[in-house]
């Protein structure tokens, strides 16, 4: 009988994993954002992101689910761990889907502003808050910050995801 993985649910459950695994989690979730945000076969996302379906699994545990013949992550409690710029510079917050995907277009709009100097994409941000921190927006004291942070290479993230 094939041995169960752990799903990964907490800080503590990701700092238990080896380099090498934590590097599978990553790409295992980035091939389940691409099953929810493309709405591509789970064949399709896996292969994206050069893992497996057996990783896809392990990382979504029993969120993942076959839903007329597709795989569908109906609830998505995976751990994120995330590189977060708010109005007080960057941090590394834990952060849910929805949280997640808030994040990743503010962090598309920090970069637009940072190649067209363009705040428009900024302003949705204005109020938002992630993790009781707000988000840079198009404020000018935010695009003040945002430019000291870009000069200092702190926006130059790998990855996104901090894990």
């Amino acid at each position: 009988m094939a041995r169960r993985s752990k799903v990964i649910l907490s800080s503590e459950d990701w700092a238990a994993l080896t380099a090498r695994q934590q590097d599978a989690y990553r790409r295992a979730l980035r091939a389940g954002n691409r099953l929810q945000r493309e709405k591509i076969s789970a064949s399709r996302a896996v292969k994206a992101e050069r893992t497996t379906l057996d990783q896809l699994r392990r990382a979504y545990g029993t969120d993942l689910r076959r839903v007329r013949g597709r795989l569908t992550i109906t609830r998505d409690r995976a751990y994120r761990r995330m590189w977060v710029v708010t109005t007080s510079g960057t941090r590394s917050l834990e952060v849910t889907k929805e949280e997640a995907q808030v994040v990743s277009g503010n962090m598309n709009a920090i970069a637009h502003y940072g190649v067209t100097q363009d705040r428009s994409w900024l302003a949705q941000y204005r109020a938002t808050y992630v993790g009781g921190y707000k988000l840079v927006s198009d404020d000018d004291d935010s695009i003040a910050l945002i430019n000291e942070l870009s000069q200092r290479g702190e926006l130059d993230f790998e990855d996104i995801y901090d894990m």
